[in-house]
């Protein structure tokens, strides 16, 4: 991949994508398609090629805390989780958060796109994006004409790979009524059944390594890394180009026709924020002066909170396996000779989507991990402890949460961290819904399948059980599944959005933002396969207005 290739028109770039994320990469390799457009792309992080643990699949353990390619924001105490921050990891690195996710492939329910068409994101119901899920999969499982498979990024599932125990969960989950879906990214999510990755013969396949690598050898684009976006600049409503920091320098780049904003929920409203685009009250308070006065540049942010149950086992889990040197060793050979083993996968095996008892939808996913450990403290290294002792988790979060939050800059300064408030619990239908998730991990539990291999439940342990006693336990280790986003919006009015359906920031000429920050609601599941499709629809949206 060329760092260097490239040439500006002879007043600046024809297109500026900011941010080489999971959507970024995307749009600056469809935009670089057309050898008559210059492009410049602007990464505040390293190349991922020097991270052999951007990868490998399990080498996310090693990414979480690394300081190097991980923005590491933390956010602030939240009342809902009795007053803890929650550590939120979030790529900086080409290829983004999908450089040291999970890997966990999923697109959410056709509902969830049916309703951003409801509230206003006109083209982007189910049966307009499908054909972009489609376009970005490779699918070698399925022929179901649902599924893509010819795109650039392949999807295997963890079926072959994974631990026994997995079945015994399966099993159980069979036994309260839930189905068996081979496929949750077809017809329907609904149902239990093993996970989808975006995982190749073992190795990761992020939206660098399935874009950008390529395109990244086109003269037209050229790619900026370690180099971070202070600003856009502005004469009246039309984006003039760029200021960023590389090498503690200022440099500046100027645009000819657009900037495309993908630093993703954070970082395109705090990018906004402090180009003077945002609520007018708050940023006049930090001496920014106002370009345009947007009210939901931050606003409405959204996350997936999760909790895992964890039971001492009666057969050996991956914690023997890790916890012993012979273990390690034999894991090691088999992903360094074969790509097999434990190395070569996510830890999130076997899960689906089921409803609770009063919901008419799936509104609650379940993770289950042949393993148990305990989470190390923010800035540590492992980024988990396992359990001594055999053990497993099952873990859940719901689909649709209702709380909402904000991003908001406490400075226009570089070095000085947005504030992050996801107000996680602070409606009644999250607290009914915590509730009930984890009464479900309990009545899985309690099966005959999962009892014939659970000698104990570890934490939070079996003496808790009234409603307070769960819903207290739930607000003190309760934590983020790494999901944020929804921060700008899609929507008709810059009175209750912050692009339009076709992206584009409401009262500027020629700025769009293209990532996770522009879902009108969170979609069911975890977001980067959505991330992705709307960094292809956003491509073509962008191409069809070329100017």
């Amino acid at each position: 991949m060329s760092t260097q290739s490239g040439h500006p028109a002879e007043s600046g770039w024809d297109y500026i994508v900011v941010g080489a994320g999971s959507a970024g990469c995307v749009v600056a390799s469809r935009l670089s398609e057309n050898p008559a457009h210059s492009v410049l792309l602007i990464e505040a992080g390293p190349d991922a090629r020097h991270y052999l643990s951007t990868r490998i699949p399990i080498g996310y353990a090693r990414t979480f805390y690394d300081e190097e390619i991980n923005w590491k924001f933390s956010t602030e105490p939240e009342s809902g989780l009795n007053g803890r921050t929650s550590y939120w990891p979030r790529g900086k690195v080409l290829g983004g958060s999908g450089s040291i996710n999970a890997m966990v492939f999923c697109r959410g329910q056709q509902r969830d796109y049916d309703e951003w068409e409801a509230l206003g994101a006109e083209g982007w119901g189910w049966s307009d994006v499908l054909e972009y899920f489609r376009k970005i999969e490779r699918v070698p499982f399925s022929d179901n004409p649902l599924r893509g498979t010819h795109g650039p990024i392949t999807i295997t599932t963890t079926e072959q790979g994974a631990h026994k125990l997995n079945q015994y969960f399966l099993d159980g989950c069979g036994e309260l009524g839930f189905s068996m879906n081979p496929d949750y990214n077809a017809e329907t999510c609904e149902g239990v059944g093993y996970y989808q990755t975006n995982i190749s013969n073992g190795l990761r396949i992020s939206s660098n390594t399935a874009y950008l690598d390529k395109a990244g050898k086109r003269k037209n684009l050229k790619i900026l890394t370690n180099a971070q976006v202070l600003r856009l600049t502005f004469e009246d409503k039309c984006c003039t180009g760029v200021l960023y920091q590389q090498n503690s320098s200022l440099k500046y780049a100027g645009v000819n026709k657009e900037v495309i904003l993908s630093a993703g929920a954070i970082g395109s409203p705090v990018i906004l924020q402090r180009s003077g685009v945002g609520p007018a009250k708050h940023l006049r308070s930090l001496g920014i002066d106002i370009v345009k006065n947007l009210s939901q540049v931050g606003r409405n942010l959204q996350d997936h909170l999760g909790i895992s149950y964890y039971y001492q086992s009666k057969i050996k889990t991956l914690n023997d396996q890790f916890n012993s040197v012979l273990g390690r060793m034999q894991a090691g050979l088999a992903y360094f000779l074969m790509r097999r083993g434990p190395i070569s996968t996510s830890i999130n095996h076997a899960g689906g989507f089921v409803r609770s008892s009063r919901a008419n939808y799936s509104n609650i996913q379940l993770y289950f991990q042949a393993l148990s450990y305990l989470d190390s403290p923010p800035g540590t290294r492992p980024m988990v402890k396992l359990d001594r002792f055999s053990g497993f988790s099952i873990g859940t979060s719901q689909c649709r949460p209702t709380s909402r939050g904000k991003v908001s800059i406490a400075s226009d300064i570089l070095s000085i961290p947005p504030i992050i408030e996801p107000n996680y619990l602070s409606t009644q239908h999250d607290l009914d819904e915590a509730l009930e998730s984890v009464r479900l991990i309990r009545k899985i539990a309690s099966t005959v399948s999962m009892r014939s291999v659970i000698e104990r439940e570890i934490r939070p342990g079996e003496s808790l059980q009234n409603d307070d006693e769960l819903l207290e336990d739930y607000r003190n280790r309760s934590d983020t599944v790494f999901h944020p986003s929804c921060t700008c919006r899609i929507g008709k009015e810059d009175s209750d959005s912050v692009v339009n359906p076709r992206l584009l920031v409401h009262g500027l000429d020629n700025v769009r933002i293209i990532d996770a920050s522009v879902f009108p609601v969170l979609p069911s599941g975890n977001i980067n396969a959505t991330t992705i499709m709307v960094s292809e629809k956003g491509s073509d949206l962008l191409r069809a207005d070329v100017r």
